[in-house]
């Protein structure tokens, strides 16, 4: 048996004598996981449709469907927070349960202006995450228990520097992304490679990207920071060789219509 293997039983027999209550042993892994899990907190849900919001993330949009505007009044009527999830698939408009992912982002609501024909427009600032336990009510709009997604940076004390590397290989692929798409600004990409938290910088950099409803959904749902960020690095990789490679085949189509208007 190994030392970490030893030093499991001895934290499971410690645990199972302190919390041994009723005649039953709450199990070891039990434990675990409510230790490292946040606040279960009932919260009105708010489907998205090919929107993704990850916490550290203030934006606007518009909210125009009857259900999502009375979770959004619900929302203004308690503590401003809300659970935004997005919709497996955009076009549909009255979306179940089943049509909505189960991880999103708990958000508070910092402002509502209403515009013309029923619609709202929302800003919001993105929390934390948040998978949904269970469903409390669908009519007339979602309520939703939402376990909230704490992850400590006490567990990654040991593995600072192997964190720090992961995180200047992402910074170093957001670059030459950056620079090959043409679509982030060289501000915009300086105020993100200068976040100094590794947990903050993969979800910042995520939601500046032009990324698959799906590629965003993946790194949301990854809790853990060092598989968070090799998630984003390897969709960097990937997105930086298709980058390049549009690239070329457009520097080689303009050299030969160049070519071809020099022969005509």
């Amino acid at each position: 048996m190994k030392v970490n293997d030893l030093s499991l039983v001895f934290v499971y027999l410690v645990l199972r004598n302190k919390f041994k209550s009723g005649g039953h042993d709450l199990i070891c892994l039990g434990v675990v996981k409510m230790i490292n899990k946040g606040k279960i907190r009932v919260l009105p849900l708010l489907p998205l449709r090919g929107l993704t919001v990850f916490p550290y993330m203030t934006l606007p949009f518009d909210v125009g469907r009857k259900k999502s505007i009375k979770a959004l009044e619900e929302a203004m009527v308690k503590n401003q927070l809300i659970l935004l999830v997005t919709q497996k698939d955009a076009k549909i408009d009255e979306p179940g349960t089943e049509d909505i992912y189960s991880v999103g982002t708990i958000s508070k609501v910092k402002q509502l202006l209403k515009l013309p024909g029923d619609t709202i427009r929302v800003l919001v600032e993105g929390i934390s995450r948040a998978k949904v336990s269970s469903v409390l009510q669908m009519e007339p709009f979602f309520l939703v228990e939402a376990e909230e997604i704490v992850e400590s940076a006490d567990k990654y004390i040991g593995r600072k520097a192997e964190l720090e590397a992961l995180k200047r290989l992402v910074i170093k692929a957001f670059e030459e992304y950056a620079k090959l798409s043409g679509k982030i600004s060289a501000d915009t990409a300086f105020s993100i490679v200068s976040v100094e938290d590794a947990d903050k910088i993969a979800d910042i950099i995520t939601a500046n990207m032009a990324l698959r409803t799906e590629q965003k959904q993946e790194i949301l749902e990854e809790f853990n920071v060092f598989a968070r960020l090799e998630k984003l690095l390897k969709i960097l990789n990937e997105e930086v060789e298709i980058l390049g490679i549009e690239r070329n085949i457009s520097a080689k189509v303009r050299k030969q219509i160049e070519k071809s208007q020099r022969e005509y």
